[in-house]
């Protein structure tokens, strides 16, 4: 989700406050081409900072308590 969430940024940021024709526009200029919008580490930052964890904290510690009693060392 991460990185899906990074990948998308640089799209977002190209196209914010366009209209849609202005979109098909940039897409027919060949400038919406993948590897024309580098993702950036500032990318990954952000989408770290607004998605939420997909493991909750209980089942964390629940692991954790696994790995302890049963895990390899």
């Amino acid at each position: 989700l991460i990185c899906r969430e990074a990948s998308m940024s640089p799209m977002r940021r190209m196209v914010d406050g366009l209209s849609p024709s202005e979109v098909v526009q940039l897409r027919n200029e060949g400038k919406l081409l993948p590897g024309e919008l580098p993702v950036e580490m500032a990318d990954f930052e952000a989408a770290l900072n607004s998605r939420q964890p997909s493991v909750s904290s209980s089942d964390t510690r629940r692991y954790l308590e696994w790995e302890r009693e049963f895990g390899s060392k």
